[in-house]
């Protein structure tokens, strides 16, 4: 099988203090095992892989938890209504670096820049020599203003080429 996909790459421009303060109310921490049901309600059937109802949502869920270098959450007053998951870019950065991978925030919250105190909190949890970037579907217009909100600037475009097995990457600016 052979296929290339192209998405729209972002950095962290680092011109932020590091730290982030949430509204009264909220908290951001740590996510574990116990947050899969909370997660998986909020979690986008975009992310749902070709063929799996929105009960399956844990397993994957699940997995991402075990191949992230971290997942927060943010809740409000105790319920959880974003997430956000961190891997390893160096596969196709070739130096140290994070990916803010995915993110979700639950529908009846979108639009109120929650996801943005999780962008801000993983970027300051990376430290200050650590470069973070982040993928976007090309035309999902929405993730790249809350990104950009966060201080994220174009980095280019990351192409990938998956062929028996392997993926190779490709910055492309």
């Amino acid at each position: 099988m052979y296929a290339v996909w192209h998405m729209e790459l972002l950095e962290a421009a680092r011109t932020e203090p590091l730290g982030v303060r949430v509204p009264e109310g909220m908290t951001i921490r740590d996510a574990g095992a116990e947050d899969v049901p909370a997660i998986a309600r909020i979690w986008p059937e975009s992310f749902m892989p070709s063929g799996l109802r929105h009960a399956d949502a844990a397993s994957v869920i699940t997995k991402h938890m075990n191949e992230a270098m971290g997942c927060y959450v943010l809740e409000d007053s105790g319920r959880v209504v974003s997430v956000l998951f961190i891997k390893d870019a160096y596969a196709w950065n070739r130096e140290p670096a994070i990916e803010i991978a995915k993110c979700a925030t639950d529908d009846a919250c979108r639009g109120q820049g929650l996801i943005g105190y999780l962008i801000r909190h993983a970027v300051s949890a990376a430290g200050e020599g650590c470069r973070v970037f982040a993928q976007v579907m090309k035309g999902n217009h929405a993730s790249v203003r809350s990104f950009a909100k966060a201080g994220f600037r174009s980095a280019g475009v990351l192409e990938s080429r998956y062929l028996l097995g392997l993926t190779r990457y490709r910055i492309v600016p």
